[in-house]
C-alpha cells in the first residue's frame, strides 16, 4: 500500500478498499474516547461542540456547492478540490458531468439558433467515455467518430490531453469550485448543421 501511494500507482485506492472499514472503526473509537474525555469538562465540551458543528456546516456547504459531484471532494490538506486538480489528482472521474454538459450545450444551441434548433442536426465528437454523454443526447444530436465530420467536440477534462485535443471556441464548461469537469467546443469556425431528413 505504501509503495502504491509513493509511486502514485494509477487508481491504486480501489485495490485497498478492504482497509477502509477497519480504519473507520479505529477512527470512530478514537473520536468517541476523545469526545467522552472532552465532554467531562464544560469549557472543553462547548469548544468541542462548536468546532464539530462548524466542521459539519463547512462540509454541508461544500457538498451543496459540489452537487451532484460530491465524490470529487478532496480535503483541505491537499488544498480542496482545486488544490487536488492543480497537483494532478483526478477529480470528476465518473464522467457524470456529461449530463450537465449535454444539457448546457443544447441550451446554448437552442438560444443561438432559435426556432431552427429543432430542425438541425448537430454532429458531436465525444472525448473520453462517450457512452456517458450519448445517452443524454436530444434527438438532433448525432455522435460522429472523426473530427472532420464534427461540428462540436464535447469531452471531460479527466485527462488533460483530451480537453486540448481539438482547437476551437469553447462554448460550454461544467465545473465546481474552480475546477472544470467537462467542456464543449465549436471545432470549426462556424457550426455546420444540416436539416434532419
Amino acid at each position: 500500500m505504501i509503495y502504491s501511494i509513493l509511486t502514485r500507482l494509477y487508481d491504486e485506492v480501489r485495490h485497498f478498499l478492504f482497509v477502509v472499514p477497519p480504519l473507520c472503526c479505529l477512527i470512530g473509537i478514537t473520536l468517541n474516547r476523545t469526545l467522552e474525555a472532552a465532554l467531562k469538562k464544560s469549557i472543553a465540551s462547548a469548544l468541542v461542540s462548536i468546532t464539530l458543528g462548524a466542521y459539519l456546516l463547512l462540509h454541508v456547504f461544500l457538498m451543496i456547492r459540489l452537487h451532484p459531484y460530491e465524490y470529487s471532494y478532496y480535503n483541505r490538506l491537499v488544498g480542496g478540490i482545486y488544490g487536488a486538480a492543480q497537483k494532478g489528482y483526478v477529480t470528476e472521474y465518473w464522467a457524470t458531468s456529461y449530463k450537465e454538459a449535454v444539457r448546457r450545450l443544447a441550451a446554448y444551441l437552442s438560444a443561438r439558433d432559435g426556432r431552427e434548433f429543432a430542425e438541425k442536426r448537430y454532429r458531436i465528437l465525444l472525448g473520453d467515455a462517450p457512452w456517458c454523454a450519448a445517452y443524454y443526447f436530444p434527438s438532433n444530436f448525432v455522435e460522429v467518430a472523426k473530427p472532420d465530420e464534427a461540428d462540436i467536440y464535447l469531452t471531460t477534462t479527466r485527462y488533460d490531453e483530451s480537453a486540448s485535443t481539438h482547437e476551437g471556441q469553447q462554448i460550454v464548461a461544467v465545473g465546481r469550485l474552480g475546477v472544470t469537469f467537462a467542456i464543449g467546443k465549436l471545432i470549426q469556425p462556424g457550426i455546420r448543421s444540416s436539416d434532419l431528413k
